[in-house]
């Protein structure tokens, strides 16, 4: 969900509802959790920061700026 909208922030409740049906508990930190395996995986091997905690809303996955090197638009 992140990829499709970046630099856009999701809420924890929107992230849950794409990734989970709708009988999953939504009151516990599993998207908190995720995330936070996301960023292992994504972040911290290369030095990025590429998920971005929006206090009190949610998450966002950081925007390309198509200045950067490596950077391709989203019709790449």
């Amino acid at each position: 969900m992140m990829m499709r909208r970046p630099g856009r922030v999701l809420t924890r409740y929107a992230l849950l509802e794409s990734a989970w049906d709708d009988a999953y508990e939504n009151r516990s930190n599993v998207i908190d959790v995720y995330v936070g395996y996301l960023r292992d995986k994504i972040d911290r091997p290369f030095g990025k920061t590429s998920i971005q905690t929006v206090r009190g809303v949610g998450y966002r996955l950081a925007a390309c700026e198509a200045r950067k090197p490596g950077c391709r638009s989203a019709g790449n």
